[in-house]
């Protein structure tokens, strides 16, 4: 918005401007994708970041920022982060907490062993992005060599859990739950998502 109202030369020289055009390429992405997971902000904070110092140090001298547009943008985090931690529908149902829970307890008691992931129904539950496991949208059939924690969803008490989440809203009030698992043993067949 901030490019309209000044010509590029200028624009190229704002202190800013390096800040400004990273936002404008990671938001074209946003743009792509139909889901807005929390999650996916992360590469924007550092940049917000400085351009909020900047902002607060023009203040502090007592001088007018230069455009409305750069003003904006902090205002425009802030609106963001009111959203996704007071009004959104995660922060509402408790479904992330739950999750950020759940995840803690994952990962006292797995430490130093693999997590395999069963098919989990709602993508927007950011589970393996905690746990930092990437399986590409693959669900394994079974158990790796070395053994490793099975993590899939199931409507609660299975008999095989280590580890529970509270009911979860975003996966229709299943629960997610840990449960190991040993190499070789057959996972993912029964249901969706579930261990056996």
């Amino acid at each position: 918005m901030a490019a309209w109202f000044f010509p590029w030369r200028e624009w190229r020289k704002h202190p800013l401007a390096p800040a400004l055009l990273y936002i404008a390429l990671l938001a074209i992405p946003f743009l792509l994708v139909a889901s807005r997971r929390g999650d996916r902000f992360a590469p924007f904070f550092p940049l917000v970041a400085v351009i909020c110092a900047w902002a607060a140090v023009y203040c502090w001298r007592g001088q007018v920022l230069l455009r409305i547009g750069v003003a904006a943008i902090p205002a425009v985090i802030v609106g963001l982060t009111v959203y996704f931690h007071f009004l959104s529908d995660q922060a509402r149902d408790l479904s992330g907490q739950r999750m950020l829970d759940f995840v803690r307890e994952v990962k006292v008691k797995a430490v130093g062993q693999p997590l395999v992931f069963c098919k989990i129904e709602n993508r927007g539950l950011a589970v393996q992005a905690f746990l930092g496991v990437n399986q590409r949208g693959r669900t394994p059939r079974e158990v790796p060599a070395s053994g490793a924690w099975v993590i899939a969803q199931g409507p609660g008490d299975q008999p095989d859990a280590i580890l529970e989440s509270q009911p979860i809203p975003m996966i229709e009030g299943r629960r997610l739950y840990a449960a190991p698992a040993e190499a070789g043993s057959a996972i993912c067949q029964r249901g969706q998502g579930s261990a056996e």
